[in-house]
């Protein structure tokens, strides 16, 4: 009788509500699909150049060998605020040792300690393999600085870059200057030769 049928109904408008659902699941799993398919593409592409930056990175051709025998790029870090004039010449210093040796390219972060190697250089010094990259002077500039130096290094370690060559961190601690390897595989921090102040010559 009556109860039958408004039980019928009420199955009937609970199966169309189901039905809703179902489809509007059916058209969001259809949305994802294809939106992953588009996306496909590039994220294979992605993958061929982490793969092949990989490779080139783990050659056993583009890794340093001895320490301070082969051409580096040293990324030398000053200091752009407070009194840190001390901090930058200790750094200044250590570029011009680095500039007797051959083979070595050398990236100033920073104006002050920019400054500071240029007031060291003889006049009509070439500056041909220095480079002066944008120093860190607060914190909000701390992104765009980053991005500078990973641009240049990522320049650097292409392949239409010529010679592979290591890229080395040169900044200062509390215990004096320390070195340490970047690219193309990280290595642990170590004090830098050249720290210890030299023996005066009579």
């Amino acid at each position: 009788g009556m109860a039958v049928q408004q039980q019928l109904r009420e199955r009937a408008t609970l199966l169309a509500d189901l039905r809703q659902i179902v489809q509007a699941m059916k058209n969001l799993a259809l949305a994802e699909l294809q939106r992953l398919q588009r996306s496909q593409p590039a994220l294979a592409e992605a993958q061929t150049t982490l793969e092949a930056a990989w490779a080139q990175l783990a050659d056993p051709a583009v890794r340093p060998d001895r320490a301070g025998a082969e051409a580096r790029i040293w990324l030398v870090l000053g200091a752009e605020r407070g009194f840190c004039g001390a901090f930058n010449a200790h750094l200044a210093d250590a570029v011009s040792t680095l500039q007797a040796r051959p083979g070595q390219t050398l990236w100033l972060a920073g104006q002050r300690l920019a400054e500071a190697w240029r007031a060291r250089q003889p006049a009509g010094a070439p500056e041909a393999a220095v480079r002066v990259l944008p120093g860190c002077g607060a914190l909000d500039e701390a992104e765009p600085v980053l991005a500078a130096w990973l641009q240049a290094a990522t320049e650097a370690m292409a392949p239409t870059a010529g010679a592979q060559r290591a890229v080395w961190l040169l900044s200062t601690r509390a215990a004096g200057l320390q070195a340490q390897r970047l690219l193309p595989s990280p290595g642990a921090p170590q004090a830098w030769p050249e720290a210890a102040p030299a023996a005066p010559t009579m």
